[in-house]
């Protein structure tokens, strides 16, 4: 949409019945390059449309510049492009090669031409003011961590921006109006976000414009990055932090939290959560199992037709890790995570049910026919790619994937959370999860949250549900003697003046 610069006006120049995202103006301001999707083009394409701003509305039709490959798994799309200042060229970011690298596409439409390359994700590219010069976002050298690249507009060898002693995610470049300096974003384990700014070529250390961190991140730890080979033999990453402290040898309650997507990851950030719970005394594995981002289109698509499978193996060996390492007590082993975190909560306690002795399974999908049904259109298209078809086409990886099928082989406690809004995993998946656990008389506790979406934004739902999920540990994996309840099947939650059974909860 376009809006007069009185306010008087709006106009659609897309269709409201087609998703259309990121738009640009070319720098004549006579054009607009953005990104359209459908479900028989789910990777996007990328369109061009000319603007009559006298009239403020279309002048001619829309053109297809560049149309991407349909990715098999549903979870990448083309995020847009950057116009060169003499506007002949765009700069985007395709996956191509097997990794998401820079690409230069003529603006009139052609051949995209491929000009960065390498075992790493490169993203966010932006033409300097004189278009000699793309500053990008890179993982390579870390791929858990961003830096700022800078490389010559048509190909070469990149240089990085500036350095930092703890590895972070370095993002959103943009140059400044001379070309002199690169403004962008920056965040670390120690260090909440903040607005920077670095001279190109010129010192490496950068200028910090904000300075956002709160007094409370000053005992937050740097995690480390540890790797474990998974039942197949694939390599798998993740970020771990210990409890300050911790004597040698101590064999302390741990926690995998599985983060979303599954095409999301665990990176080098300000992880609050991570660091509460550590300094709880939790030892806190994040893996990074098949199907995230950052390590190439093969290993985000080897969950494709086999959800509830390798990544499952992926997470359960990570466990392993911990206690074959000395780090983690067996026997006080949790799990949880939200959205798809969620679900492999789920999948866990099904296919390891005497492995954890705790599970925190947040809005997430237990029974993914039901959820391609209920959810948002471009998700429900997303997942059945992932699944191979719908359910009536492939019920047999619906059928696999369905841990309401499977509940008679959970044994571990859960507590189940969920927005009672949520748009992106209807509230049904857990209610009728909490509702089969009940009827095959399983450890549950369940809460919801009036007016959340996907997620809790609220802060005073956030910190209550971070203190339940605290007391929800606390009482199976780590308790505080003198201080539980009377009740064997009780836990204590702050906030709830009353404490049944959770089995009639």
């Amino acid at each position: 949409m376009v809006v007069s610069d009185d306010g008087n006006v709006t106009s659609f120049l897309t269709s409201p019945t087609v998703e259309a995202s990121n738009g640009q103006w070319s720098p004549d301001g006579e054009q607009i390059v953005y990104v359209e999707r459908t479900n028989e083009y789910f990777s996007g394409k990328l369109r061009l449309l000319h603007f009559d701003a006298h009239a403020g509305q279309l002048s001619g039709e829309p053109i297809d510049i560049y149309t991407a490959p349909i990715d098999r798994g549903g979870g990448w799309s083309v995020r847009g492009a950057a116009w060169s200042p003499d506007g002949r060229e765009l700069a985007t970011v395709l996956q191509n090669s097997g990794w998401d690298h820079i690409y230069l596409i003529p603006a009139k439409g052609g051949e995209p031409k491929q000009i960065s390359d390498g075992a790493f994700e490169d993203d966010n590219p932006v033409f300097s003011p004189d278009g000699k010069s793309i500053a990008f976002v890179s993982n390579r050298g870390l791929l858990e961590s961003t830096n700022i690249w800078v490389m010559p507009a048509h190909g070469g060898e990149a240089q990085i921006l500036t350095k930092f002693e703890v590895p972070g995610m370095s993002t959103e470049p943009e140059w400044s109006p001379n070309g002199r300096a690169i403004y962008f974003h920056h965040q670390s384990p120690v260090e909440t976000t903040d607005l920077l700014e670095a001279q190109v070529g010129g010192q490496p250390a950068p200028r910090y414009l904000t300075h956002t961190t709160p007094a409370n991140f000053a005992n937050s730890q740097v995690p480390e990055r540890v790797t474990w080979k998974s039942k197949d033999g694939k390599e798998i990453a993740g970020l771990l932090y210990t409890p300050r402290g911790t004597k040698p040898g101590a064999k302390l309650p741990a926690i995998l939290w599985i983060h979303g997507g599954p095409e999301a990851q665990d990176v080098f950030r300000a992880d609050g959560w991570a660091q509460y719970l550590a300094q709880a005394g939790y030892v806190v594995l994040e893996p990074n199992y098949r199907g995230s981002n950052g390590y190439g289109e093969v290993f985000r698509n080897l969950n494709v037709e086999d959800s509830n499978g390798g990544e499952v193996d992926d997470v359960a060996t990570g466990a392993e890790y911990l206690v074959t390492r000395g780090l983690a007590d067996p026997a006080r082993l949790a799990i949880g995570g939200g959205s798809h975190g969620g679900t492999m909560t789920a999948y866990m306690v099904v296919h390891y049910p005497d492995l954890f002795a705790a599970a925190i399974e947040l809005f997430g999908v237990v029974d993914r026919k039901l959820f391609v049904e209920r959810t948002n259109p471009p998700s429900s298209a997303r997942w059945m790619m992932k699944m191979g078809g719908s359910p009536t086409e492939k019920p047999e990886v619906y059928r696999r994937a369905n841990v309401l099928l499977q509940i008679d082989k959970i044994k571990t406690p859960l507590l189940v959370m969920h927005g009672e809004n949520d748009p992106q995993v209807p509230p049904a998946n857990s209610a009728f999860f909490v509702k089969a656990l009940k009827e095959h008389h399983k450890t549950v506790y369940y809460f919801t949250y009036p007016g959340e979406l996907h997620g809790f934004a609220q802060s005073a739902h956030r910190l209550d549900a971070w203190e339940k999920q605290l007391a929800f540990l606390q009482h199976y994996t780590n308790p505080k003697f003198g201080t539980t309840s009377t009740s064997t099947e009780e836990v204590v939650f702050p906030g709830v003046s009353e404490n049944p059974p959770p089995r009639t909860r």
